[in-house]
């Protein structure tokens, strides 16, 4: 698939990137449209760097279709368009749960 990785400030390189895998608790999400925000931007230039490790791909405003839905995923399926269509505010960059990271993010936190 095709990706945007940040390699250092000021340097995105987009190309080929390894298809992640999921979880029994995630989803993969075809993505169809996506925006840059103003965190993403925080990267770029190296002002933000809390959780940020070269070689990410940064973005987490996106809507898309989902293709692969993790075992024990409740009240998604592929292929169905009412709900299969997705669009979130915040994905992990991680590609892991919440919940399996043990951790509070900047903009989330454990309850």
């Amino acid at each position: 698939m095709i990706g945007a990785v940040f390699r250092d400030p000021g340097h995105l390189e987009v190309g080929e990137v390894e298809m992640p895998e999921i979880g029994p608790a995630q989803v993969l999400v075809k993505v169809g449209a996506n925006t840059v925000c103003g965190t993403d931007l925080r990267i770029l230039r190296g002002e933000k760097t809390r959780e940020i490790g070269r070689g990410i791909v940064p973005g987490h405003e996106v809507a898309g279709y989902l293709t692969e839905v993790g075992r024990n995923v409740r009240g998604y399926e592929t292929g169905v368009i009412e709900s299969g269509r997705v669009a979130t505010e915040r994905m992990v960059m991680h590609c892991f749960p919440l919940a399996d990271a043990g951790k509070d993010t900047e903009n989330i936190r454990r309850r």
